[in-house]
């Protein structure tokens, strides 16, 4: 019967007809991601007046309504483009790469309408209509896209031949959807894949994960990994980026490689203990009967391995460092509590089983037992000895609990004679119908885990195709041997992602072909280990490759914690090595791995008595993990975790001029400028947020205007974010290099270490590992300021009051999370306002809301301009919020306990216009004071405002939307609340309170000052941001490739020279250094 079941498990090998369904499939996503990127394209191609179009306009469900427009996607098109490249390029060939699309996705439907048995010939009619629709459409746009004719009939049929190819794609899902055996096949199929993967739950996360990040059409944040695998082919970055970029692929193709090669290894073994559980219920047998599985011996081993290492590194770090500084005792003592709890529980619970089991496994319990005990002592001791009792009687009375609990069951099922190992039936264990679902659901896992393992070069192939497949369509200034690369790793991508499943059917087959007597000893036992049905005891070998199957999982855990150790105290240089995509695959790996065959080597195990208590046929240990997780992060967690980085030192507040001292300040060095200057205008600055992308942008515009003869007139400039590491870049001379040194790969790869790795280990464990010979612990973002820090030297030198570059004046705008406060991390004196522990509560005080970090001063150290800007870039998840720990004074003279977490200045408002509209109108109260006692031969001060827009689509013209539907009104009527704090609002509100900087018996020269500037600069207001061309997507991160900096820079020359004659809304850079050097 054992050979007969053995069928029924294995079936036979995957053929080819199933591979090349995977083929297909993996086709089909191929294609629609490469025209969600040339959708990208075609969207950023704009005409001189502003106007954009999108293909889904033209092919989508409402072709019909576009065409029917005065302002149809056509009309756009044929319309005069602002740049030099035309738009037929995409529509072909978007073309193209739909026609792919269509076959594909057509031939897999057809598969697997066929597969889930769709009776009828209705369904293959409307398919095969389907397709002649999609090919009818393709050549209409294709001949329209030479055309590029609005003409009304044209386009009207084209519309009309897409919304018919829409409601046939809607009719073919109802008339399949309305037979029951199709509609019971795919239900059946979801919930057979649905369990299946959540026993390799790990597996699948880890692939979602990577997927993610490398896939998800989403832009923005997630167009970090592409942009991070473009930077792989840069000559034109910082120094060594060629020699780096290299080095980087070829790190990510032997991670991801390896990575794949583990899954495939824990999802067979997964497999194997699928295969036993469900053989055990078919024998008649309970998962927990002894005769499924002899291993009980060390059970308790694993548990307390982990928890005993940690207590070991606790102990060498407080050591090797004379303090108990770099250990959290919180987070320890959870750590230490929760497994010692779990495996004392176990030992009281399985007294009377060890009675019958023999001496050796009484003195395992016995020892396991007392070395739980120890743990529980220590946790305890360490809860009272970080100065919370709290926690201390937490893990003292947790773990007492549970211990008395368990004395009390054991004590009734003695009496009752109740047996841990007894399990009830379930039916007719031996019946076919039963043997051969608990079959299918253990074959469903090994394929389940087959394809996880495999999924993970699609993955890796398809991040390639999304990566590098736009700049093919925009060839245009990229050098030829980057586009001969660019091609060949799209090549590469296709190949790797389409081959995956031909391999996954060559493995399969040599691994699950029979007998298992053939080949060589080594392939023989490397067969049994992956083959899940050779490994029980009731089907054929008791012991297959037992050896093998044992020091595999050791050895893959012992690799694993090496490279996180390595990860977390040798972060620069493994990073630097490995890249950013190296490492988030690393790292991420890593942990698979480690948590992936802790529980490959406890499943051979009986659960805990504990779990066998409570009925689980699985030791649950991602679930405790999550338990921890939660447990520590509930007590609070150490708020030195997070500490903002400072050293020994002033933290550079005291002595900050006031506004007026500033004011003062700018007139006197302006004068000194440019004496003979009878108008001078002063200009506040705004640099919105955007990571590394707005830094480099904001260097580049604060460059252009370091150059102009009288100065760049800029009284202070407010920055968020990256706007913010851009403003303490403009303090050094070549502000714009520093940005390209900055942009490299090195400070995010650090950031993704520290974020996967090292955070997490100190925050569960509470043991902080100093990393790269440096004294102090450095959370995810401290190794992101030390990175910049050795990108830029000016953000290593200490954060103070020296006002110096084109920025002035800088203010940082950061966010305390909780009281939602803005907070200043700024160069002038602004401490004057709001009751510091609410930021509410006067009247009187300048900006609102809002915080001075000059109010926390006697609580923070030093800390480098790299620490103060990120400060202002804490986007978390990126970067953690940075605590301050201090009591302040309240304006009565009281203290009150104020900690601080803050985060990103973006949470509060993201442009940084909102500050210069706070201190607007205390700046003209300035400027009309000083243009009402300047002298003859003195200048009239005009102030402007410059916002610096790192994003492109500003230049983007938007038609009003139409009226809504009366039943919609009060769902749209509350977008209302949203414009009030759009960008444009906050501009209008700084330009209005600037807008009369004249004093009330002032003459025509003020008038004609300010009619002079303002004919220059309409408005009062210049914004600054790249123009919508089409090309690669600037990613919101940390890194940046030479194809995102090319488009930057592309669009800085654009804005200093050229700009001027393009149609817009505001005036653009080049009118502002024109009025500035007439100044």
């Amino acid at each position: 019967m054992v050979d007969d079941d053995l069928r029924g498990f294995r079936d036979a090998p995957p053929h080819l007809s199933e591979a090349l369904t995977l083929v297909l499939a993996v086709l089909a996503t191929a294609t629609f991601i490469a025209l969600g990127e040339i959708e990208r394209l075609v969207r950023d191609w704009v005409t001189v007046d502003g106007r954009s179009a999108a293909v889904s306009d033209v092919l989508g469900p409402l072709a019909l309504a576009d065409a029917a427009q005065e302002r149809s996607a056509w009309t756009v098109w044929a319309a005069e483009p602002a740049g030099d490249i035309g738009i037929t390029r995409f529509l072909v060939g978007h073309t193209a790469v739909d026609t792919v699309f269509v076959i594909a996705s057509a031939l897999l439907l057809l598969r697997l309408l066929c597969r889930v048995g769709a009776a009828g010939r209705t369904w293959r009619v409307l398919l095969l209509l389907l397709v002649l629709a999609e090919g009818l459409e393709a050549v209409g746009l294709l001949t329209a896209a030479f055309r590029l004719d609005p003409d009304v009939r044209g386009t009207v049929l084209l519309a009309g031949v897409s919304t018919a190819k829409w409601a046939l794609a809607g009719a073919l899902a109802v008339v399949v959807w309305r037979q029951a055996p199709v509609r019971e096949r795919i239900v059946q199929g979801v919930r057979r894949a649905g369990s299946a993967v959540w026993v390799q739950r790990l597996s699948a996360v880890s692939v979602l994960l990577i997927g993610a990040l490398s896939l998800a059409p989403v832009g923005e944040i997630l167009d970090q990994m592409p942009d991070a695998q473009r930077a792989w082919l840069d000559q034109d970055g910082p120094a060594g980026a060629a020699r780096a970029g290299g080095w980087h692929l070829g790190a990510a193709v032997v991670m991801v490689a390896l990575f794949a090669v583990v899954l495939f290894f824990q999802g067979r073994w997964r497999a194997r203990k699928a295969w036993t559980v469900e053989m055990a219920w078919t024998a008649g047998l309970g998962p927990f009967a002894p005769e499924a599985d002899p291993l009980r011996k060390g059970r308790y081993f694993w548990w307390l391995l982990a928890p005993v290492g940690v207590a070991t590194a606790a102990a060498l770090v407080w050591w090797r460092s004379g303090a108990v500084a770099p250990v959290d005792g919180q987070a320890l003592a959870v750590f230490l509590a929760v497994p010692a709890s779990v495996v004392l529980a176990s030992v009281v619970l399985g007294v009377r089983d060890r009675d019958r089991n023999g001496r050796s496994e009484r003195r395992d319990a016995l020892g396991s037992g007392l070395v739980a005990l120890a743990l529980l002592g220590a946790a305890w001791a360490l809860g009272h000895g970080a100065g919370t009792d709290s926690v201390g009687w937490a893990v003292a009375v947790g773990g007492g609990v549970l211990v008395l609990v368990a004395v009390g069951i054991a004590v009734l099922m003695a009496r009752g004679g109740k047996d841990l190992w007894s399990w009830p039936g379930r039916g007719h264990p031996t019946e076919a119908v039963e043997r051969d679902v608990r079959l299918q659901r253990a074959g469903d896992v090994r394929v389940a885990g087959d394809l996880l393992s495999f999924g993970m070069l699609v993955v890796a192939g398809l991040g390639l195709v999304r990566s590098f497949v736009a700049p093919l369509f925009v060839p245009a200034g990229t050098p030829p041997s980057r586009y001969a690369w660019q091609l060949v790793l799209v090549a590469f991508g296709l190949l790797l992602a389409l081959g995956a499943p031909y391999a996954r059917l060559v493995l399969i087959t040599w691994i699950d072909r029979d007998p298992l007597t053939t080949g060589s000893a080594t392939s023989r036992d490397l067969r049994r280990l992956l083959r899940p049905d050779s490994g029980d005891p009731l089907v054929r070998d008791p012991r297959p490759a037992r050896a093998l199957a044992t020091a595999l999982p050791v050895a893959f855990g012992v690799l694993s914690v090496l490279v996180l150790v390595a990860l977390v105290t040798r972060t620069e240089a493994v990073t630097a090595r490995v890249g950013v995509v190296g490492t988030a695959v690393l790292a991420l790996g890593s942990w698979a791995v480690l948590l992936g065959f802790f529980i490959v080597s406890l499943q051979d195990r009986q659960p805990l008595e504990v779990f066998r208590f409570l009925r689980l046929t699985a030791n649950p240990v991602l679930s405790l993990v999550v338990a921890v997780l939660l447990l520590v992060s509930l007590s609070g967690g150490d708020p030195d975790l997070h500490e903002v980085r400072t050293t020994a030192g002033d933290a550079g507040f005291a002595g900050r001029p006031a506004l007026r001292e500033v004011f003062v300040a700018w007139v006197r060095d302006g004068e000194a400028a440019c004496p003979e200057a009878t108008v001078r205008p002063l200009v506040l600055v705004a640099a919105s947020g955007g990571g590394v992308r707005a830094a480099v942008w904001t260097a580049g515009v604060m460059d252009a205007l370091r150059e102009l003869p009288c100065g760049p007139g800029v009284l202070f400039s407010s920055g968020v974010s990256g706007g913010s590491v851009g403003l303490a870049l403009s303090r050094a001379p070549d502000a714009l290099d520093a940005a390209t040194r900055l942009s490299g790969p090195d400070a995010l790869a650090s950031g993704i270490a520290g974020a996967l790795v090292g955070d997490v280990a100190a925050a569960v464990t509470g043991v902080r590992l100093s990393s790269g010979g440096a004294a102090e612990w450095r959370d995810r973002a401290g190794l992101m300021e030390s990175s910049w820090e050795g990108a830029a030297d000016v953000l290593d030198e200490p954060f103070g009051g020296d006002v110096r570059g084109p920025g002035g004046a800088l203010i940082l705008n950061s966010t305390a999370a909780g009281p939602g406060c803005r907070v200043l991390v700024s160069q002038i004196d602004l401490t004057a306002g709001p009751d510091l522990p609410g930021c509410q509560g006067s009247l009187d005080g300048l900006p609102a809301a809002t915080l001075d970090l000059g109010a926390y001063e006697r609580c923070l150290g030093r800390m480098t301009w790299a620490t103060a800007a990120m400060l202002s870039a804490r986007f978390p998840f990126v970067t953690p919020a940075g605590r301050v720990d201090c009591e302040v004074l309240r304006p009565d003279g009281a203290r009150a306990p104020t900690d601080l977490q803050l985060v990103d200045g973006g949470y509060a408002e993201g442009t940084g216009i909102a500050t210069v509209a706070d201190l607007a109108p205390a700046v003209a109260d300035l400027v009309r004071e000083h243009n009402a006692t300047v002298p003859a031969d003195g200048a009239i001060v005009v102030p402007l405002v410059l916002y610096l827009e790192d994003e492109t689509r500003s230049d983007v013209i938007a038609d009003p939307p139409d009226l809504a539907p009366e039943l919609l009104v009060p769902v749209v009527g509350g977008d209302a609340a949203g414009q009030l704090v759009r960008t444009d609002a906050w501009l209008q509100r700084s330009a209005d309170a600037l807008a009369d900087p004249c004093p009330a018996v002032a003459g025509s020269r003020c008038e004609d000052a300010v009619r002079v500037v303002r004919q220059g600069v309409p408005g009062g207001v210049v914004l600054a941001a790249p123009a919508t061309v089409p090309g690669v997507s600037s990613p919101l991160g940390w890194t940046l490739s030479d194809d995102s900096r090319r488009q930057l820079a592309e669009g800085l020359r654009f804005q200093i020279s050229g700009c001027a004659a393009r149609t817009a809304h505001y005036a653009c850079l080049e009118d502002l250094l024109r009025v500035l050097g007439r100044a």
